[in-house]
């Protein structure tokens, strides 16, 4: 694997934690690093064919466990994993129902005060659904 910046910050992110550096975790995390969109499981094993169907699923846990990656869930079902930066302030997703790009969507952020003292809230997931700039274009030309 090439030292590119995704296998840098993808490094960086590993050392930080208390699990060993794996091959298998480095190339998860470095491909995850390298896009700016959500990735599925199918298409992970088709980017890294080495690596078998249960393999990938157990990287993909850890890092979420490790809280390095999120899961996000689409409208359309389809579970997809995007690098997360654990200084990055909580933040929505946003879900295109027409190419399905799932992505961080900035725009908005959530407040993770807790007024609810008898809930220890550990994660907060919110998907928004619509269409991406590009989509919404194409759509508005054939109308």
């Amino acid at each position: 694997m090439q030292n590119t910046e995704a296998d840098t910050r993808a490094r960086k992110l590993l050392e930080e934690t208390s699990g060993r550096i794996t091959k298998p975790r480095l190339e998860v995390l470095t491909t995850l690093c390298s896009n700016k969109r959500a990735i599925s499981h199918a298409d992970l094993q088709k980017i890294l064919p080495k690596h078998d169907r249960v393999s990938l699923y157990r990287v993909l846990h850890w890092l979420i466990d490790e809280k390095l990656i999120e899961s996000v869930a689409g409208e359309d079902g389809v579970r997809r994993f995007i690098a997360h930066d654990p200084n990055e302030e909580p933040h929505p997703h946003f879900h295109c129902r027409s190419c399905g790009l799932t992505t961080c969507f900035h725009a908005i952020t959530i407040n993770q005060t807790n007024t609810e003292p008898d809930y220890d809230i550990e994660r907060v997931s919110v998907v928004v659904s619509g269409l991406c700039p590009k989509c919404k274009t194409t759509s508005s030309k054939t109308s």
